[in-house]
């Protein structure tokens, strides 16, 4: 399992990889809630910057058909570590700085 810490001016972000599963975490009641790759909010115009053939169809359609393509791409990789870089990687271009990783 590797955990990892984002941050972007004041905002964090917290991201677990457990094999090619990627979860989302947020600080709730003392406690850390986390959520599945199912619940990543999307949004359109990043949508179709990544997937521009999906131009056209509706919202709906468009966010489960790149769900399915972040997922497959993600099932390609090796291991957590080829998860965890395309996840640095990706939250970089959206300003996001990595400040910790851990790796359990």
């Amino acid at each position: 399992m590797i955990q990892m810490t984002f941050q972007q001016g004041r905002e964090i972000r917290f991201v677990r990889v457990e094999g090619n599963l990627i979860f989302f975490g947020q600080p709730y009641g003392g406690h850390m809630r986390w959520g599945r790759l199912e619940g990543l909010q999307m949004s359109i115009h990043g949508i179709l910057k990544e997937f521009p053939d999906l131009e056209g169809k509706s919202p709906h359609v468009m966010r489960r058909e790149a769900l399915q393509r972040l997922k497959e791409k993600i099932n390609k990789f090796n291991n957590e570590d080829e998860v965890s870089d395309y996840v640095i990687a990706e939250l970089k271009t959206q300003g996001f700085c990595l400040k910790r990783k851990d790796v359990r």
